[in-house]
């Protein structure tokens, strides 16, 4: 673990992620220090403190926040997760924007190391982050690395109800290409979304982030994040063998590539994608 803020050259260049577009990663986790650990491992990323938190970092610069889950009364019933974050011109605004077509603020804006960061809930009850990080003369905002996080899919039963809902929010671009709604922008596709069926109620993460809520739905509705990797077969026989619990193994994500699901020693879900 390296104390101060440590920011990749990458990250001080690179073209500013648009608005709109996902753009960064916050992990409410039970233990920060376990975590760390396991994902610089898994990974090969580096643990940074900085006066507001941590930071998992690579070569490039900034990938994620790590935050405690229980420190945060109003998500507490909220299971331990990756939160993604998209970037806003506005958090205030886009907090008061939700509201108006339907979501709910959980997190009102608040200062983080690079900008302000608020926790809000789409239309159908999945939560999302929302992240304004101001241009800064001379550089690109500081925003997670672009080949760190590959896809973003939100599962729902009502996708019907979240595809207006987020058109309208962020202006995606949102369509169903052979049997798949693709979520994106002007760069091309970035994410997913997917109707939950029934039968998910037998996948045992979902079912515990029902009961982590206190809801009769066994499966609510969640953004699920992707993370790159080259060999996803690979990668499931490593990260079982440091801990991680496999939920899915390699399967197909239609066109995109190849995907597994798995939990993480203190019990937060994730996905990694191999890319075709």
């Amino acid at each position: 673990m390296v104390k101060g803020t440590v920011i990749g050259a990458r990250s001080m260049t690179q073209p500013a992620t648009p608005i709109g577009a996902f753009a960064w990663m916050i992990l409410a986790t039970s233990d920060m220090v376990a975590a760390s650990a396991f994902y610089r491992k898994m990974f090969g990323w580096n643990d940074v403190e900085t006066p507001i938190t941590r930071l998992l970092v690579n070569d490039d610069g900034p990938v994620a926040a790590i935050v405690e889950h229980r420190s945060y009364k109003s998500i507490r019933k909220e299971p331990l997760n990756w939160l993604p974050l998209v970037r806003v011109a506005s958090a205030a605004d886009m907090c008061a924007r939700f509201e108006q077509l339907g979501g709910a603020v959980l997190i009102a804006p608040q200062n983080t190391d690079f900008g302000h960061a608020a926790v809000v809930r789409g239309i159908t009850g999945e939560a999302i982050g929302v992240w304004e990080t101001p241009m800064e003369a001379g550089r690109a905002p500081v925003l997670m690395d672009p080949e760190v996080c590959g896809w973003f899919e939100l599962v729902t039963p009502e996708p019907e109800s979240a595809i207006p809902f987020y058109r309208a929010a962020f202006g995606w671009r949102i369509a169903d290409e052979g049997g798949y709604t693709f979520v994106g922008d002007s760069r091309g596709h970035f994410g997913g979304i997917v109707k939950l069926q029934g039968d998910w109620e037998d996948y045992a993460f979902l079912a515990a982030i029902g009961r982590a809520r206190g809801e009769k739905l066994k499966v609510p509705p969640h953004w699920m994040p992707f993370f790159n990797v080259d060999d996803c077969d690979a990668f499931v026989d490593r990260a079982e063998a440091n801990g991680a619990v496999v939920n899915s193994r390699t399967e197909p994500l239609h066109a995109v590539g190849l995907f597994a699901v798995l939990r993480d020693p203190q019990g937060v879900y994730f996905s990694v994608l191999a890319k075709r």
